[in-house]
């Protein structure tokens, strides 16, 4: 029989399904047929926060922290609305900046309140691991060994180059369209459920860096140690969570999730506390032997992309969204407008057809954008994130924060809800009150 943590469970799953649904996906970019993410997402938020808090009182000081926060939130919202935000945007930004943000937030308090911070990390590194395998599945034997035969396709309506082409699918679970040669690969990358292999890099980079440096599920798992576990009493289980994320994220063959993958096992490698002095030594030696062969490969990764087409458009959105932010540091150049953008990009990069979006760094589309008024909100949480974990002596969300904050500025994905999911994270680690759940027992 279903308990009814069990049906909360499956509820909380369907939400972060969408939450990834909502990436770019072929589902939320179709252009014959409406799935409705964005909405859908929203309405079952709703649904959640009211069946939670109206059935119980959340702790006194927790909602004065929150109220705090989503004052400062708000206020700079609403007036980011009146000066910066053009009419055919406002619904976006009401749907996904006022409404849908702080609704994400509220829905990690929860967990706070009921001492289960992770517990919404834990539930998406799960629906991204199920997307991995389903993924490499259709992708050896489809995609790669023609075992397996499309049958349907979706017409998608993301970005310039591929708009109202139909991607070939199998029973809907897993598409095809980009080619891609990588090193010595050359063939059909591994794009799951997503309209291009970048965002699914994306999602799976965030999984991986919070399945090596956010802390175990205490109730199952007491210590990951890196690619083994120690589980049920269990020891040196292999991981197979993280080992089916990180050789799905190869192969995607999106460079940004290559040099990803590379750096953060060399940072959890370096974490590792031997049980043995002398396995110091051995520690050492391995170190640099992954130090040598990972900066070979970061580097001939990066080589190979400093030579691409992809490379230029990405310098000359970084180089194009700084001087437009420029032109009005404060509140931006309009919320969804990329006219002011475009004037600043070169002759040679504007000769090639780009994305809807007009960018390649979430970074410079909310400055450009919004102004510094739009990235408080999120340098907000980074910043007291920072101070916290600090305090706490807390390695691992200092590197998850890194994380977060590189896939910030190298992909665009800024309204997106994964990425308000993760910084709704850091502003519930900052207004948690007590650190049981972050594995400290310091206050916070």
């Amino acid at each position: 029989m279903i308990t009814k943590q069990q049906i909360w469970d499956i509820f909380e799953y369907i939400i972060i399904l969408f939450f990834i649904l909502d990436t770019n996906t072929v589902y939320s970019t179709a252009l014959e047929v409406n799935f409705y993410i964005p909405e859908i997402t929203i309405v079952l938020l709703a649904v959640y926060l009211i069946m939670r808090f109206s059935k119980r009182s959340m702790k006194k000081t927790l909602v004065g922290r929150i109220a705090g926060v989503l004052s400062i939130y708000y206020f700079s919202m609403f007036f980011l609305f009146i000066m910066s935000v053009s009419e055919k945007s406002r619904f976006t930004f009401i749907a996904r900046i006022l409404l849908a943000f702080p609704m994400i937030i509220l829905y990690f308090c929860d967990h706070i309140d009921r001492e289960a911070l992770f517990d919404p990390i834990y539930m998406y590194i799960n629906v991204m691991t199920v997307i991995s395998v389903i993924s490499l599945f259709f992708w050896i034997f489809g995609s790669q060994l023609h075992i397996i035969s499309p049958t349907g396709s979706i017409c998608s309506g993301w970005g310039a180059q591929l708009r109202g082409i139909s991607y070939p699918s199998y029973f809907g679970l897993y598409f095809e369209r980009q080619g891609v040669t990588f090193l010595s690969y050359s063939g059909m990358r591994n794009q799951g459920i997503f309209a291009e292999g970048p965002m699914f890099s994306l999602c799976l980079v965030l999984a991986i860096g919070a399945e090596l440096f956010l802390p175990a599920k205490m109730t199952k798992m007491k210590r990951k140690d890196f690619l083994f576990s120690t589980w049920r009493g269990k020891r040196h289980m292999v991981n197979l969570k993280l080992l089916s994320l990180m050789t799905t994220l190869i192969t995607t063959f999106t460079t940004t999730g290559q040099i990803f993958l590379i750096l953060m096992l060399a940072f959890r490698f370096f974490m590792q506390k031997p049980k043995v002095k002398f396995n110091n030594l051995i520690k050492l030696l391995i170190g640099g032997i992954l130090v040598v062969v990972g900066a070979y490969a970061t580097i001939s990764i990066f080589l190979l992309k400093v030579t691409s087409v992809s490379w230029l458009l990405r310098t000359d959105d970084l180089n194009a969204g700084f001087h437009a932010w420029l032109s009005s540091p404060i509140w931006g150049k309009g919320f969804g407008d990329l006219s002011v953008v475009n004037s600043f990009r070169s002759q040679t990069a504007s000769q090639f057809t780009r994305g809807e979006n007009g960018s390649s760094s979430s970074l410079m589309m909310v400055l450009s954008q919004g102004g510094m008024l739009l990235l408080f909100i999120y340098i907000f949480p980074i910043y007291r994130a920072i101070q916290k974990a600090l305090w706490e002596k807390n390695v691992g969300m200092l590197m998850m924060i890194t994380i977060m904050i590189l896939e910030f500025v190298f992909t665009t994905a800024a309204y997106h809800f994964v990425i308000m999911f993760f910084f709704s994270l850091l502003y519930a680690y900052m207004l948690a009150g007590y650190c049981a759940v972050c594995g400290s027992e310091k206050a916070g």
